[in-house]
């Protein structure tokens, strides 16, 4: 799948979405990848950090630390 060749890669993302029931927040990186944050400190929405995909929480959706 095209996401795996970003595993372990730092990349840009935007934090878009408001938190889910777990409180984890999400967003889309710069090729339109979404994500999910699984890190402890949860990144502000419209904030733009630099985070590393490191598995799939399902086919579409990277978790990124």
């Amino acid at each position: 799948r095209y996401a795996s060749q970003f595993l372990g890669q730092p990349l840009e993302v935007l934090w878009e979405h408001d938190c889910d029931n777990e409180k984890r927040r999400y967003g889309t990186t710069a090729n339109y990848l979404k994500v999910v944050c699984g890190s402890l400190e949860q990144p502000t929405q419209g904030e733009i950090t630099v985070s590393t995909p490191k598995g799939f929480i399902d086919k579409n959706l990277l978790l990124v630390i």
